[in-house]
């Protein structure tokens, strides 16, 4: 998705909140709920968690004491209240008195964030000293300076922030409280605090992963918000031109060469019953791990599986390590493998599997202690790629599996 798309779709989401002793940041997660943190909005907390479905009657408006405003003209446009809290992470969930219709909203990033993440935010700052305006809405990014996830504190993000211009921001942290924090495309956490100090990462924040208990609590589906996004965040239009007119083809060329190495024995292919037991992993979207030893019968394994992908039209990547040794990365192998500039192998697999279903093969794992040096580089690439898939398929409905054969 193109950087200024990104950003119009992320500041249509967020809104400033205001209380009778606090302000602050939010954001649509859907047409009638908005996240927050729990202590822009704490006065207005009621003694019970009201739920939708236990409604006996109207909500009172005495209730929708929070006012949502509108961040272009500064006026109240709607209410709410608070739906559901988490004290201990400081996040709200609150819903809104009128919904609002056609919002589109990212997708939320349901794993681990790493340091040196790069990230970008809108939020409602407090107003510099000297100007008129009633809070001043500004873009913001930067990198993940530390994750504290073995720490108790209710945030687990440290970040290192700057202005989009590269700015420092003179002005302070106050009203960012509630702001989302973006990383590729995704919504990846919720700003909870600003620290105004000379350290290098003045903001904190708590992020999806850590919160998705609380969201899941309240019936929402992560892995449906903003999927019609998905796929249009992965790749820009030159990539989806490489991935029609040379990746593709590419790949039924890797496949080709793999399926070269089998050398049949007698007839040919023997039907195993370890291959039903392998089908049926792979029918139920899990990745499977054949060892063995040598003359065992992993490779019949393999090509009864890959017979299964042709039949029943399952896109898929047969490599064999040995032939095509991982580089130092998952983008530096790609492009050893030909894919078409900057596609690397998930989002190849991705792309053509859409809706399917989708197999990576990676066989000969064994080999690659003795064949370099850096084998050890290798493996940590191998672990590379099996972490991006797994992130991919957190949002798929057919998860991409991975097979490795190894001795």
């Amino acid at each position: 998705m193109e950087m200024e798309k990104l950003d119009k779709i992320l500041s249509n989401m967020v809104v400033r909140i205001e209380t009778e002793k606090e302000r602050g940041t939010g954001f649509y997660i859907s047409e009638d709920l908005i996240l927050t943190a729990y202590h822009v909005v704490e006065d207005c907390d009621i003694e019970e968690k009201i739920k939708e479905d236990l409604f006996s009657q109207e909500i009172k408006e005495e209730q929708f004491k929070i006012d949502i405003i509108d961040t272009e003209s500064g006026n109240s446009i709607n209410k709410a209240f608070i739906f559901d809290k988490n004290e201990e992470l400081d996040i709200a969930l609150l819903k809104i008195r009128t919904k609002k219709e056609n919002i589109k909203i990212l997708p939320f990033k349901l794993n681990k964030i790493k340091e040196y993440d790069k990230w970008r935010a809108y939020g409602c700052f407090e107003p510099l000293i000297g100007t008129n305006n009633s809070f001043e809405k500004k873009m913001m990014k930067g990198e993940i300076y530390q994750t504290e996830c073995f720490k108790k504190n209710k945030y687990d993000l440290n970040l290192e922030s700057k202005y989009l211009k590269e700015e420092p921001c003179h002005g302070g942290y106050d009203g960012l409280s509630g702001s989302p924090i973006v990383i590729n495309g995704k919504i990846s956490g919720v700003i909870v605090q600003e620290e105004q100090s000379e350290i290098d990462s003045p903001l904190k924040a708590v992020s999806t992963y850590k919160i998705k208990h609380f969201l899941q609590k309240n019936k929402i589906d992560l892995k449906t918000i903003g999927k019609e996004f998905l796929l249009d965040l992965s790749f820009t239009q030159e990539e989806i031109e490489i991935l029609d007119n040379n990746t593709i083809h590419r790949i039924n060329e890797l496949n080709t060469q793999y399926k070269f190495y089998f050398k049949p024995i007698g007839q040919g292919y023997k039907e195993r019953k370890e291959v039903k037991q392998c089908i049926e992993e792979l029918e139920s979207g899990n990745s499977i791990i054949m060892h063995g030893k040598a003359g065992c019968g992993k490779s019949g394994c393999t090509q009864g599986i890959i017979l299964y992908c042709e039949e029943k039209q399952i896109p898929y990547l047969a490599i064999r390590l040995d032939d095509r040794m991982p580089e130092d990365s998952v983008k530096k192998w790609s492009k050893s493998l030909e894919l078409g500039q900057n596609i690397c192998i998930d989002k190849a697999i991705n792309y053509i599997s859409k809706n399917k279903k989708g197999v990576i093969i990676l066989d000969q794992l064994d080999a690659l202690r003795w064949t370099k040096s850096n084998s050890r580089k290798a493996l940590i690439t191998c672990t590379e790629l099996i972490s991006r898939i797994n992130e991919i398929n957190e949002y798929r409905d057919n998860n991409i599996s991975i097979i490795i054969a190894c001795r």
